[in-house]
């Protein structure tokens, strides 16, 4: 930042706000000046009512550089994380199960809830059938 020494603060300035009468619009002055604490340490409206100066206490005042940390991208990371240590602990605790308490001898009797995964291709295929008949019963028989 061009014309901001470290450690001295900074000032922002808003103006042309709303309609005040006598000046062109309500301004407001925030200084931030760099302190441990963050704090309002003063804080004043114009006779008129249409400045108002805030001087706070900040570590943002400093004038040291805060990392950039985008927090969708360690979001996306998280998620994924914990979606592979559930799909991880999911199949090796239903095999376990499987194995210990109801006998299965192979990998693919160890395979938790096997019926329902072997059955995934034949319901999305039933499922696009049903979309491109436009969604009517037709195609199906009543029990």
């Amino acid at each position: 930042m061009d014309g901001v020494k470290v450690g001295e603060g900074v000032t922002v300035e808003y103006s042309l706000g709303e309609h005040c009468p006598g000046s062109t619009g309500t301004a407001s002055k925030i200084h931030v000046i760099c302190g441990k604490d963050e704090q309002v340490s003063s804080l004043s409206v114009s006779s008129d009512g249409c400045t108002i100066t805030a001087v706070i206490k900040s570590k943002a005042g400093c004038g040291e550089e805060a990392p950039y940390v985008d927090g969708g991208e360690v979001f996306s990371i998280v998620v994924l994380v914990l979606l592979l240590v559930g799909v991880i602990a999911y199949i090796g605790i239903g095999m376990f199960v499987n194995y210990k308490f109801r006998g299965a001898q192979t990998v693919p009797e160890m395979i938790p809830h096997k019926e329902f995964w072997m059955s995934i291709p034949y319901l999305i295929v039933d499922g696009v059938k049903f979309i491109a008949h436009g969604f009517k019963k037709g195609d199906y028989v009543s029990v």
